[in-house]
């Protein structure tokens, strides 16, 4: 159970920010609309190994016209194109590109030292994680449903381009964040992110999309799981629309991690800190976090974030009332049905010598 405590001048009002709600029925969500389309049945649990295709990228990390030529290795970055690196991701079988590459020990490495910026904006565990996980799902649904090329003997496999995700080889191995992206995938290894069971009771990956950043929410992306969220926290410190809009934001993702409006953690706090499982149900909806290795959720169907919470100016008075105004989102697997729920709290005086503050 994860709780949250916000200090009063007298009392400590404690909110459960992760866990089971306790309804009647249901409040209508727009977090939750009637099922638009899941993932085919047949999708894929999840790939350990992916063939990968390497290429020069640009700027914006797309390939060079309909038909890029591959990068060839061993290639000295300073006088090449972004996209290529400094060297093979996986060394222990050569030099190869296309290449097969094992997700969690090398693939991922290299994805989450690219996609998170792990050179400009200092490391957020929790921020990490969320990335990990939703590397790891969108990795395995896009090689299985939107292939880059498909072999003569059915091997379908990806490109490095953000067209997928952003996978620079050498990447990882030129950062000083190894040790925290390192702990980002152990923690959360072979995890992913489903949309339910079929009706052979067989989970399956999505398509979990996510992009750099965007102003205050996001849009709707054709998938059940993929809705119009409201992100509150995004909405300063240089925050813009970069990417596809939908999905998760990366950096909106690291400013829950910090609990700050900025990134780097350099601007106004925000009331409100998640970890990771809360950060991927608020930016993906209705969807479960599945460990591969059980084949269980690691994530509760009831349960709700706190987006926000605005305390009274003063001094709480015994035997007076006052006014918490709390913004609560329903990240559930299903919708809440009623007007009426139970938010549980508990306040307890706080204990002061004489004179003090």
């Amino acid at each position: 159970m994860k709780y949250k405590n916000i200090l009063l001048v007298v009392f400590f009002l404690t909110l459960f920010v992760f866990q089971q709600v306790q309804a009647g029925a249901t409040i209508p969500s727009a977090e939750n609309p009637s099922q638009i389309g899941f993932a085919p049945a047949n999708t894929p649990i999840l790939f350990s190994i992916i063939k990968v295709y390497v290429y020069p990228l640009t700027d914006k990390g797309e390939t060079f016209g309909n038909s890029p030529v591959l990068c060839a290795y061993p290639y000295d970055v300073e006088q090449g194109t972004y996209g290529c690196g400094t060297m093979n991701s996986n060394p222990t079988d050569g030099v190869q590109n296309p290449d097969y590459i094992d997700v969690e020990n090398y693939y991922l490495k290299d994805v989450i030292a690219a996609e998170m910026n792990v050179k400009g904006i200092p490391p957020e565990l929790d921020a990490l994680k969320a990335q990990a996980i939703a590397s790891r799902t969108v990795a395995s649904w896009k090689t299985f449903w939107s292939p880059w090329i498909v072999d003569q003997d059915g091997v379908k496999s990806i490109n490095n381009s953000t067209q997928y995700q952003a996978f620079i080889p050498g990447a990882y191995s030129l950062s000083s964040s190894q040790g925290v992206i390192d702990s980002a995938i152990q923690s959360t290894q072979r995890q992913y992110l489903s949309d339910g069971p079929d009706a052979n009771g067989l989970r399956h990956t999505i398509d979990a999309e996510f992009g750099s950043d965007m102003v205050g929410r996001s849009l709707y992306g054709n998938q059940t799981y993929l809705q119009e969220i409201q992100d509150p926290i995004s909405t300063a410190c240089g925050v813009g629309d970069n990417g596809n809009l939908w999905g998760m934001s990366q950096r909106g993702a690291i400013r829950w991690a910090k609990g700050n409006v900025c990134p780097d953690g350099t601007g106004a706090a925000w009331p409100v800190k998640w970890n990771h499982q809360q950060i991927l149900v608020h930016y993906y909806t209705g969807v479960d976090i599945v460990d591969d290795a059980t084949g269980g959720k690691v994530a509760p169907d009831d349960r709700w974030n706190l987006l926000n919470y605005n305390l009274p100016n003063t001094t709480a008075i015994a035997g007076t009332n006052f006014t918490v105004n709390v913004t609560l989102q329903n990240t559930s697997t299903t919708d809440w049905t009623t007007d009426r729920f139970c938010l549980s709290f508990y306040a307890r005086r706080r204990i002061s010598p004489l004179g003090a503050g």
